[in-house]
């Protein structure tokens, strides 16, 4: 899968079938989507959805750990003990699988932290108010750019997604 920015449709992927999807379902991928924060930091996301026209329910993950960072082979090899895990190519250390949900008839937007990986900023503010803020702002502008509805879920497995979710929770969409 290239790493280059722009819109790709996705047909093929290691894993469809073990999702129990159709191998010929398709998934639009948005590299590199720019969101605009209030103060000027530009963040950079992934937007997976349905090819059909339509509004989606979207499920959003902001992390630190890469939003190219596909797949998390590599990753997972490092923790002993756990088995084969099906997850596809498209799946960032972390997040849900959009090879799993898009074909459910969700969008998934995975968006880079300020201050990591290609997102603006000139540093990661864990667990800060000011990373709240970037959610919402980011979560907004995207809903409304990649054709979901205004239901959003916040998803993420293992210390860190679920822990930040926390965090978020108060603050309102603009």
């Amino acid at each position: 899968m290239t790493q280059e920015p722009g819109i790709y449709l996705v047909e093929d992927l290691r894993t469809r079938s073990m999702h129990g999807h159709d191998a010929q379902s398709e998934i639009l991928f948005e590299r590199d989507v720019k969101a605009e924060m209030r103060d000027g930091v530009t963040l950079m996301t992934n937007v997976f959805r349905p090819t059909g026209d339509g509004k989606y329910p979207a499920i959003i993950c902001l992390a630190p750990y890469g939003k190219d960072s596909m797949p998390p082979d590599q990753q997972f090899l490092r923790i002993k003990n756990v088995g084969v895990l099906p997850f596809s190519e498209l799946t960032g250390w972390e997040t849900p699988d959009p090879a799993f949900w898009v074909p459910h008839g969700y969008a998934f937007v995975n968006i880079d932290c300020r201050g990591t990986n290609k997102s603006g900023g000139e540093s990661f503010e864990h667990m800060s108010p000011q990373m709240a803020e970037d959610f919402m702002t980011a979560s907004s502008g995207l809903l409304l750019k990649s054709g979901a509805t205004a239901m959003l879920g916040l998803m993420g497995f293992l210390t860190w997604q679920p822990a930040n979710g926390w965090v978020r929770r108060p603050i309102h969409p603009p």
